[in-house]
């Protein structure tokens, strides 16, 4: 899928807010004050990064972690996703920096207790600053989708994953996505010829949340959708 095309991790954030405040996107980052564009934040969040990794090596594994997770697999995971990313090297570390915040997102709730006290504290560092960073990333994503050179469309495959949920638990009629639906009932069974109660949880981002809006607020053009 497109993203917002950042010519440049040196891109002013001052020429980065006006982009997306032009299209009613915009972005708060306290975080990034001490920043003039992404690429010294990227950095910043890289070498950070590296420091808890560093003291990582040195912990011996004491508290467990969580779901039987070892320090050393914690630690390969940043390693694997700091090398995919290349913080502050290419534009690609930017556009896809929520991958980075899963894990930190995770740790923070998860981990907390098994990491020592100087991890903690970088953690407690990073964690806003990455927030920062996907907050501005996904604000420009949303901006530049909105405009000319985007495509407004990335939610409607969200859209029909909810149109059939609702259809099958409502017993309404699945026209062309019965095929579907008998799927379903050969590997969950009938239950009897009562309806099928299904029940959805659904993980996503809040830039996923965006685009399924986004889908929802603007009217699409039936004949270039075909």
């Amino acid at each position: 899928a497109s993203s917002f095309p950042l010519a440049s991790l040196d891109t002013p954030w001052a020429q980065l807010r006006e982009a997306a405040n032009a299209a009613r996107a915009a972005f708060a980052a306290p975080a990034l004050a001490a920043f003039d564009s992404p690429r010294p934040a990227l950095l910043e969040l890289r070498d950070k990064l590296q420091c808890m990794l560093d003291i990582l090596k040195e912990t011996k594994e004491q508290v467990p972690l969580h779901n039987c997770e070892t320090l050393n697999l914690l630690r390969e995971r940043y390693k694997d996703t700091l090398g995919e990313l290349q913080l502050g090297e290419s534009t690609r570390s930017f556009l896809k920096i929520d991958k980075l915040l899963d894990h930190l997102e995770y740790d923070a709730t998860y981990n907390r207790e098994a990491l020592p006290a100087e991890a903690c504290e970088i953690l407690d560092t990073v964690v806003p600053l990455c927030e920062a960073l996907c907050d501005a990333q996904n604000a420009l994503d949303v901006a530049w989708r909105a405009g000319e050179g985007g495509q407004d469309d990335k939610g409607v495959p969200f859209l029909h994953k909810l149109r059939w949920d609702l259809r099958v638990a409502s017993g309404a009629d699945l026209f062309e996505e019965k095929t579907h639906k008998a799927k379903h009932d050969h590997l969950y069974g009938e239950d009897g010829g009562k309806p099928c109660l299904r029940t959805r949880l659904y993980f996503t981002h809040n830039s996923h949340l965006q685009n399924l809006l986004i889908a929802l607020s603007r009217p699409r053009d039936r004949r270039k959708d075909g």
